[in-house]
């Protein structure tokens, strides 16, 4: 993650799977089970689906290149390691992240995850194929919404995660080198230019409970690790970074006078970064103090430690200070006092008083008493090594001078594990480093330094346990005195840890051993074993006693024989005379030259410890291998015995097969009625567990498909129930809309007719006014007239009146009475054109209303009409779904009762042929044992190839099984070597190791570094296995894994043409050869096309790296690559041969 600081790489540690795993499930938790997270963020996504939060269409990340770098460079603030796993938290998984790549590619690869649906293209996609542009109208506002949530969600759940409490070692959530450090300034930068319409991102998300807390502390982003002890730890922030990791339970808080308030943590209260002495002097008395706190005993002379001390780099008092840390934190965890003590108990040591120690300790703290133990833990470490080195007969006086040649730790790994160290390495006496002869402290030093070579051999061997600080090989002549008995115990304390886990080990291999000897089946009784062993030392107690017998016998024999002659007697006397001047001789010489030897005895001494040395080793040596030796005659003898009783028992059968034909007849019967019983058993218990594991995956398959049917019918319940919601609302709106349209041309035709009635008033009063003026002008003209008349008539009148004054007074009472008979009858015509406006308009107001019923019952009929077809519609339509799905069902249940009954008569076919092969088989393993017994065992050659076999049956290491296979392959021409390969397991041994090595590395790479480790191995193997495969006669010992081990290692070695090329070279010689016996199913072909797809692709692929070799003037490479494609195209008519004879051979079978 890259190259921003120590810090960032803090996640690939030893456990960085584990602060992964760590971080990906409370990353998990949240998403799944926090109740704040789900209430902020749902009321955020509600705003978003509002449209009140959006994002500017058309001026986003996703169009704009401005915009979109803008984008990156805020999420990028991020570290990786958060990144990747809060995208795949967000999408939901699913995401294949690339296993390497550099800090800019993880970025692209989690910002293109976020800014891509594939659930949308889905949904909107319009092509050819699922998913696939062009995509319909609304896909960009969608995606938008989508990327708008997911953003954040993402930068929420970061907060949230980070705020939360992570173990220490868990990587800072912002790259130390970011521009930004806090969620608020990464989320504003990253949308604030593609929202629409807002100012303050922030504050407007405040409104809705979002608010982000991170502000990444800069002490966080220090660097932590430690390269030299004596400069790292000047400036304090490391101790206090220490205390808070071994403190990680404690919160340490302080009260600052000067700002008058609380500090939360260590980290707090230093000073960062240092920049002169006093600072650098002031972190650690914080550090110091918080020791102090934590009741952290520093031992001796350390107890007065000062912090300038440390500030100045004194190197003992900063290895004594992380001594006392390691002793007070690490020893419970890595050694439980009572088991430590049990130990002590169990080697027959004694248990030390611990608070008598602690007492001791306490009142001499601040002397240098350094040979004495200054803890509990260092004294039971004492008390332990003590009595583990007792066991040895090793004296152990203190923890400094004890172990400085080596011995102790010796006795040590040999009570634990004797078979690393010889008994005769371990030396009682101890070795004189500091002796003034040069000579013995040289061979003393000598002996030290291969002391310690064979413990750090051991300690290699065991693992776990780093090599010894103290070790005298790598130390000068002048620092070659006692080590520091703080070293001693601090390595004691891991040293015993692992010894003691190997001990718990050792036990409980013992305890399961023992319950399986228990409670394994056919377990003899005890009765048996006790015949067997008396039998066993009867015979041994026999062939003792004849053999003493007869050497008691020959030796009386001799010794009368001598006696009985006189020259014997002479010969006594002279040799006694002799021995008498011999001996004065001799002790006058030894007065003599008594001097001298005193002189070299350490000389001689040295010299006999080294030839004592060598003649043990050779002495021990020697035997071991005249005991192999021994071991192999005797298997060579014991195999010849059995193979020459099998031999002579296969005669004695076929003679009694030949003098009593009955009898054999009757036992072939026997055997084919048992044989047939245990095939019909085998048979049964085959199609029982077939059937039982076909019944619960069918059951299995049933409940998925059942829960996957019953979700699709409630997802397409919801959706056609809101599609006919979404019609039903569609319809009302539209009858709505009609009868609001009915109403509104109802109300504007009486709105029209009220206008027209009125302008026709309006006419109609015009015309009546038109009408009276001029009916008025006409009648003031005829009044005029009859003014001008009657002024003429006046004159005529007036000359009447007279005459008709009496006819005047007689007419003017009639006149006066016509004149009110006018006013009334114009006055009734007004009441009753009154009477009548008012009857209309009652009439026609109670015609509206019943209209208007009419229509009401009319809308509510046709709508009740038109949902009850709707409803038939649906009802139809569900009752031939449903008809159409249970006919899938019975046709899925005939054709599963169909292929039942297939793979039955296939069981039974093959059943046949198998039991017609063994028949074969047999007469192929009796010629086979005939001829392993004519086989001579002092025969070198089958002594070699026996021991071949072994190499392959039960290798130490690949090498031996290369030697092996080499060996049959350099004498493959030889029959007793065929016939020795042939007659044993060893190649299916051989292919179930080539088969078990896929477990060893990733299926998915093409060829791993655990498969390249094995090549030589492999390639040997596959050597062994063409010239078996080429022999009709030897092939059947690779028919068992064709099919599966090397079509298996055609897919593994697709970039490897050599490989491949061996592979399939095997497959087609079985083919060839083996014939009929292999059944090729349809299974296989399949994985034979998927290989020629495989090698058709790289064959493309080799001819355009030829081409570009040869244009770039790459000779070398593209001669390689020529001839990788020389070696694919081999494979591939090898492999389409391959493929014809399956097929044939199928196609018979069928």
């Amino acid at each position: 993650m890259g190259e921003d600081s120590p810090s960032a790489n803090r996640g690939e540690c030893a456990s960085a799977r584990e602060v992964r795993q760590t971080v990906r499930n409370k990353l998990t938790s949240l998403y799944s089970y926090d109740d704040e997270l789900g209430r902020v963020l749902k009321k955020t996504f509600r705003h978003v689906d509002n449209a009140r939060f959006r994002l500017n269409r058309g001026q986003t990340f996703l169009d704009n290149v401005a915009l979109k770098a803008d984008f990156t460079r805020a999420l990028s603030c991020f570290s990786p390691f958060w990144l990747q796993l809060g995208v795949d938290v967000v999408i939901g998984g699913g995401i294949t992240w690339k296993s390497r790549g550099d800090l800019r590619e993880v970025q692209e690869e989690c910002i293109a995850a976020l800014c891509r649906d594939r659930d949308l293209e889905v949904e909107f996609g319009t092509g050819a194929t699922p998913g696939a542009p062009p995509f319909a109208h609304g896909y960009e506002e969608a995606l938008c919404r989508n990327i708008l949530k997911r953003v954040l969600l993402l930068i929420f759940m970061l907060d949230r995660a980070a705020t939360s409490g992570l173990p220490p070692n868990t990587p800072l959530l912002m790259r130390p080198h970011a521009a930004l450090k806090q969620s608020e300034d990464v989320l504003q930068a990253a949308l604030q230019g593609s929202m629409y319409g807002e100012g303050d991102l922030i504050r407007n998300l405040r409104q809705c409970s979002y608010r982000l807390n991170y502000k990444q502390n800069p002490i966080r982003e220090y660097d932590f690790r430690c390269a030299n002890l004596a400069v790292d730890l000047r400036d304090g922030v490391r101790l206090c970074r220490l205390m808070e990791v071994l403190n990680a339970d404690i919160l340490f808080m302080s009260f600052d006078d000067k700002n008058k308030e609380w500090k939360r943590g260590l980290l707090n209260e230093v000073h960062f970064p240092c920049a002169s002495r006093a600072q650098k002097v002031q972190n650690v008395e914080v550090a110091l103090r918080a020791i102090k706190d934590q009741q952290v005993g520093l031992p001796g002379t350390w107890s007065h430690i000062k912090a300038e001390d440390i500030v100045d780099g004194h190197l003992e008092h900063t290895m004594g200070l992380l001594w006392a840390l390691m002793m007070h934190y690490a020893a419970p965890g890595l050694l439980l006092p009572k088991a430590l003590d049990a130990e002590i108990t169990r080697l027959g040591g004694k248990v030390p008083d611990v608070k008598r120690i602690e007492r001791l300790s306490a009142a001499r703290r601040g002397d240098s008493v350094i040979e004495a133990p200054q803890c509990a833990m260092e004294a039971r470490l004492y008390a332990w090594a003590r009595a583990a080195c007792a066991t040895q007969k090793v004296e152990l006086s203190n923890l400094g001078s004890g172990f400085a040649d080596g011995r102790a730790l010796c006795a040590l790994v040999r009570a634990y594990a004797p078979s690393m160290i010889p008994k005769r390495r371990i030396s009682n006496v101890p070795l004189k480093l500091g002796n003034p002869n040069a000579e013995v402290a040289k061979n003393a030093r000598l002996i030290a330094k291969d002391n310690f070579a064979v413990v750090c051999k051991a300690i290699q061997a065991l693992g776990g346990v780093p090599n010894p600080t103290f070790d005298i090989r790598f130390s000068s002549e002048e620092d070659e005195g006692s080590p520091d008995p703080r070293a001693v115990s601090g390595y004691l304390l891991f040293f015993s840890a692992r010894l003691l886990l190997l001990r718990q080990q050792e036990v409980a291999c013992v305890r399961i051993q023992r319950w399986w000897r228990w409670n394994r089946p056919h377990r003899p009784t005890f009765s048996q074993i006790v015949r067997k062993w008396t039998a066993a030392a009867t015979i041994i107690i026999s062939h003792v006693r004849r053999v003493q017998g007869a050497r008691a016998v020959e030796a009386r024999r001799k010794a009368i024989v001598t006696v009985q002659s006189l020259p014997f007697i002479r010969m006594c006397r002279v040799r006694q005379e002799y021995l008498d001047t011999k001996w004065a001789t001799e002790k006058a010489q030894k007065m003599r030259k008594g001097c001298v030897q005193r002189r070299q005895f350490l000389k001689e001494k040295r010299a006999a410890g080294i030839i004592q040395g060598w003649y043990k080793m050779i002495c021990a040596r020697q035997t071991l291998l005249n005991k192999i030796c021994a071991a192999m005659i005797i298997q060579a003898r014991w195999r010849g015995f059995t193979k020459r009783t099998e031999a002579r028992r296969l005669g004695e059968a076929r003679e009694q097969l030949r003098h009593n034909a009955a009898v054999k007849l009757q036992a072939a019967i026997r055997k084919c009625l048992v044989r047939k019983q245990f095939v019909r058993l085998r048979w049964a218990v085959v199609l029982t567990q077939a059937r039982t594991r076909g019944k619960s995956a069918r059951k299995t398959f049933v409940k998925a498909k059942k829960a996957v049917v019953k979700i699709q019918q409630n997802v397409r319940r919801f959706l056609t129930f809101n599609a006919y919601n979404q019609r039903s609302r569609m319809i009302k709106e539209e009858k709505r809309k009609a009868a609001a349209t009915t109403i509104q041309r109802h109300w504007r035709g009486y709105i029209t007719r009220h206008r027209i009635d009125k302008e026709r008033y309006k006419i109609w009063f015009v015309t009546l006014m038109q009408a009276s003026v001029r009916g008025w002008q006409t009648r003031r003209r005829v009044a005029q007239t009859r003014k001008e008349q009657a002024v003429k008539l006046r004159i005529q009148k007036m000359r009447l009146a007279k005459k008709t004054s009496v006819e005047v007074a007689i007419q003017q009472p009639r006149v006066a009475t016509r004149r009110s008979e006018q006013l009334r009858a114009a006055m009734r015509y007004n009441a009753a054109e009154t009477i009548q406006r008012y009857a209309r308009g009652t009439r026609i107001r109670s015609i509206l209303g019943r209209q208007n019923a009419a229509a009401t019952t009319i809308q509510a009929a046709w709508r009740c009409y038109a949902a009850r077809a709707d409803f038939v519609i649906m009802k139809v339509a569900a009752s031939k779904i449903q008809e159409a799905f249970r006919s899938v069902i019975l046709d899925r249940k005939r054709r599963d009762k169909i292929e039942r009954s297939v793979v039955i008569l296939q069981a039974y076919v093959r059943g046949y042929l198998t039991r017609k092969r063994a028949v074969h088989k047999l007469e192929w393993h009796r010629k086979r044992i005939t001829i392993a017994s004519r086989v001579e065992p002092d025969d070198p050659v089958y002594n070699q190839a026996k021991k071949s076999v072994a190499m392959i049956m039960a290798p130490h290491s690949g090498k031996e099984c290369i030697r092996g296979c080499k060996f049959f392959i350099q004498h493959w021409n030889n029959r007793t070597c065929r016939n020795a390969l042939a007659s044993s397991d060893a190649l299916h041994v051989l292919m179930r190791n080539i088969h078990a090595l896929k477990h060893s590395g990733s299926a998915d790479a093409s060829l791993t570094a655990a498969y390249a480790e094995h090549v030589p191995l492999l390639n040997a193997a596959y050597e062994l296995f063409q010239l078996v495969a080429g022999e009709k006669r030897y092939s059947h010992a690779v028919r068992k894994y064709p099919e599966i081990l090397f079509l298996e290692h055609v897919r593994l070695f697709q970039d490897d043409p050599k490989m491949l090329a061996s592979a399939i070279g095997v497959m087609d010689a079985l083919f060839d050869n083996v014939g009929s016996k292999i059944s090729v199913a349809s299974e296989n072909d399949s994985r034979l096309d998927r290989a020629e797809e495989i090698l058709a692709a790289n064959r493309a692929t080799l001819r355009t790296t030829v081409s570009f070799y040869a244009k770039s003037g790459l000779t070398q490479n593209e001669t390689k690559a020529r001839e990788a494609l020389v070696l694919i195209d081999r494979c591939l008519s090898s492999l389409n041969r391959l493929r014809r004879h399956a097929r044939a051979k199928f196609n018979i079978a069928a």
